[in-house]
């Protein structure tokens, strides 16, 4: 693991990609839902455990000023909070594994 935030980041959409790969999501949703994730991520300008409210707000804002439709903006949210649900589940699992490793 990197202490990097930009490169755990993309260490975390790696494991969310394999995730989805290991479910057995077709190869086309994966592509085209990681594509917009990262676009996402990229628009969002800083790690998504830093993200708050306004910057989901900015980047919709942003999206609605480009003449973006209501559907794709929503796209967009609901891509960073699956993710998001997908790191914090994948985190706490980690931590919980620390503790075990580091209890024993």
């Amino acid at each position: 693991m990197t202490a990097d935030p930009w490169e755990f980041q993309e260490e975390c959409v790696e494991a969310f990609v394999a995730s989805w790969r290991a479910r057995g999501f077709s190869p086309v949703t994966v592509e085209n839902d990681i594509g917009l994730l990262e676009r996402t991520l990229t628009a969002l300008g800083r790690p998504a455990w830093d993200v708050t409210p306004e910057d989901i707000d900015r980047v919709v804002g942003d999206l609605a000023l480009a003449g973006r439709a209501a559907s794709t903006r929503r796209e967009y949210v609901q891509i960073f909070s699956t993710a998001t649900v997908f790191d914090v589940t994948v985190g706490q699992f980690l931590r919980g594994c620390v503790r075990v490793v580091c209890s024993g």
